[in-house]
C-alpha cells in the first residue's frame, strides 16, 4: 500500500511540475503541503516558506479579508470555489490571479484535502478596468451631448408648437406643414439621444431595475394610448386583450416595461399598414407572457437573428418603409434582460409579427385597488399667484414663458438659482419651472435653499431638465422636487403638471 501511495505521489508531481498554471495541494486540516515550480518561479522564494499558511503572506493586505473567508467557507463545506485576488510576484509587483480549488477523496470518499490552480489575469484585469472606463466615459458623453442638445432643441420644439397655435388651418395648411416637419424632426433627434444614452447607461450598469407595485391593465391601456390616434388613422383596429393576466398586478420596473411594450408597439405601428394591432397577455406555470402581434410586412428568417443588433441593416429594409433610430430593439432586449425575462419573436414575412415580452412567474403579486381618474385640467382662475420660469437659455426660458401666457398664466422669469430665489421672496407664486443646471446657484441649490424655508415647503417645485439619467433624476428628487419636466417640454406636460394643481393659492412674501 506504502509504494502504491508513492508511487501516486510520484506521478502527481511529475505531471504538476511539468504543468505552466500554478498548482498547490493541502492537506485534509487545510494547511499547504505542496507548490508546484511555476508557483515557485512565480513567487521568486522558496517553495518551503508558502507551505503551511505561508502563501496568505503574499495576498494583497486589501484582498486578505475576504480570500480567506471565501476559502474557509469553501473548506467547511467540502466544496469546490473559486476568487481573485492580488498575490505579490518575485519582482514586488502584485498581480491579479485567478484561483480554482477543488476537494479531493480516496477511494472510500475520505477527505483529504484540497487541488488547486491559479493563472496570472493581471493583463484581463486591465483590459476589463480599461473598458469599464471607457464604457463610463461614453456615458458621460452622451449624457453630456443629450443635455447640451436639449436645452435649445426645447425652445425650437416649443416655438413650433407656439406658432401653429397662431395659425389658421385653412389659409396656412402649408405653414402648419412645416411646422409639423419641425417638430417631428426635433423629435426624432431626441429619440435618437435618448436611445443612445439608454444603450450607453445600460452598458456602464447605471440603469438598474427599480421595483414597484403596479396594475398592469391601466399600464397596457396607457401603451396602446399612444398608438390609438395614428393607428385609427391608418384604418387599423387597436385590440387590447390582457387575457390571463386581466386584473393582476405586477411588481417589476414599470417605467422599463411601458419603454419596452411602447417601443414595440410604434414598431407594429410603422410597418402595419392594414389589419390589427393587438397587445395580450397569457400566463404558463412559470413565466408571463406580454405580447404585440400586428399584421404587417413579417421578417424574413434571415433578419430575425439580426433584428435585435444595434443599426441593424436588414434584407427587407425595415427601417426604410419609417422612421427609426435602429437601435429600439436593441434596447428592448436589454431592458429585458435587466428585468431577468427576454423577448422572443415569431414572424411570417407578408403575415405579421408577434414580439413578446416574457417574465419570470414571480412578479405577479396580489391585485392594487383601482386608482381613481385623474383630476381634469382646470385653466388658472383670477390671481392665484405667478409661475416663476428659471431657466439660463433666454430662448428656452422665453419660449416657454410665451406658451405659459397663452395657458393663462402670469409669468416671471429669472436665468439663475440666486435670482430665483429674490423673486420667490418678494412674489406669489403658484408654481415653479426649476432648470437643474443654472450659473451662479443651480437648480438643486435653490430647491433646497426654498424648502428650507417653512413658507415654501408646500410650493410646487418642477425640475426642468435635459439630463435624464438615474442619478441626476435622484438628485433631482433628493431636492424636495414636485416632479420634473424633460426637455423639449410639451404643451401637454405643462398642463399635466400645473393642472394637477388646480386653482389653489400660493403664497410668497
Amino acid at each position: 500500500l506504502e509504494a502504491r501511495l508513492a508511487a501516486s505521489e510520484a506521478q502527481f508531481r511529475s505531471i504538476a511540475e511539468k504543468l505552466p498554471v500554478m498548482v498547490w495541494r493541502t492537506n485534509v486540516l487545510g494547511l499547504c503541503d505542496y507548490v508546484n515550480q511555476a508557483w515557485s518561479d512565480f513567487r521568486g522564494r522558496g517553495r518551503d516558506r508558502d507551505l503551511g499558511e505561508g502563501w496568505v503572506e503574499g495576498v494583497h493586505p486589501d484582498d486578505r479579508p475576504a480570500c480567506l473567508a471565501r476559502w474557509r467557507e469553501a473548506f467547511e463545506r467540502r466544496e469546490p470555489f473559486g476568487m481573485t485576488y492580488r498575490l505579490l510576484r518575485e519582482d514586488g509587483q502584485y498581480r491579479w490571479v485567478s484561483d480554482r480549488g477543488t476537494p479531493y477523496f480516496d477511494p472510500q470518499g475520505a477527505f483529504l484535502g484540497y487541488l488547486g490552480t491559479c493563472m496570472d489575469i493581471t493583463e484581463q484585469e486591465e483590459l476589463k478596468r480599461k473598458l469599464e472606463e471607457a464604457s463610463q466615459h461614453k456615458t458621460r458623453l452622451v449624457s453630456a451631448l443629450s443635455h447640451d442638445a436639449r436645452t435649445p432643441l426645447n425652445a425650437v420644439f416649443l416655438a413650433a408648437q407656439l406658432l401653429e397655435s397662431h395659425l389658421d388651418g385653412a389659409q396656412d395648411a402649408e405653414v402648419q406643414q412645416c411646422l409639423r416637419t419641425i417638430r417631428h424632426s426635433v423629435r426624432n433627434v431626441l429619440d435618437l439621444l435618448g436611445d443612445l444614452l439608454n444603450l450607453s447607461r445600460i452598458d456602464a450598469g447605471a440603469l438598474p431595475a427599480e421595483v414597484t407595485r403596479f396594475r398592469l391593465e391601466p399600464c397596457l391601456a396607457e401603451c396602446l394610448a399612444s398608438i390609438e390616434p395614428q393607428a385609427r388613422l391608418k384604418g387599423l383596429d387597436v385590440r387590447l386583450e390582457p387575457g390571463d393576466l386581466a386584473d393582476t398586478s405586477l411588481e417589476t420596473d414599470r417605467s422599463k416595461l411601458k419603454q419596452i411594450l411602447a417601443n414595440l408597439l410604434s414598431n407594429a405601428l410603422r410597418y402595419t399598414e392594414r389589419g390589427h394591432i393587438r397587445i395580450y397577455g397569457e400566463r404558463t406555470t412559470d413565466a408571463i407572457r406580454i405580447a404585440v402581434e400586428d399584421t404587417g410586412t413579417g421578417i424574413s428568417p434571415a433578419d430575425q437573428s439580426r433584428i435585435f443588433d444595434e443599426f441593424a441593416v436588414l434584407e427587407n429594409s425595415r427601417r426604410e418603409l419609417g422612421e427609426g433610430t435602429g437601435l429600439g430593439l436593441a434596447i428592448c432586449r436589454r431592458l429585458a434582460e435587466l428585468l431577468k425575462g427576454e423577448i422572443t419573436l415569431h414572424s411570417v414575412p407578408g403575415v405579421g409579427s408577434t414580439f413578446a415580452l416574457v417574465l419570470p412567474i414571480s412578479v405577479l403579486t396580489l391585485n392594487l385597488p383601482r386608482p381613481s381618474d385623474n383630476a381634469p385640467f382646470e385653466k388658472p382662475t383670477g390671481d392665484q399667484g405667478a409661475v416663476l420660469v428659471a431657466e439660463d437659455h433666454p430662448e428656452s426660458r422665453q419660449t416657454l414663458a410665451k406658451v405659459l401666457r397663452r395657458m393663462g398664466y402670469r409669468v416671471l422669469e429669472a436665468d439663475n438659482g440666486r435670482d430665483a430665489l429674490t423673486l420667490a421672496e418678494r412674489e406669489r407664486l403658484h408654481a415653479v419651472l426649476m432648470d437643474v443646471n443654472m450659473p451662479v446657484m443651480n437648480g438643486i441649490e435653490a430647491t433646497l435653499a426654498l424648502r428650507a424655508q417653512p413658507r415654501f415647503r408646500d410650493l410646487p417645485i418642477f425640475a426642468l431638465t435635459g439630463d435624464v439619467t438615474l442619478d441626476n433624476q435622484r438628485r433631482i428628487d433628493e431636492a424636495g422636487v414636485d416632479g420634473y419636466l424633460e426637455k423639449p417640454v410639451t404643451w401637454d406636460a405643462l398642463r399635466q403638471a400645473l393642472g394637477s394643481l388646480g386653482n389653489r393659492s400660493r403664497h410668497g412674501s
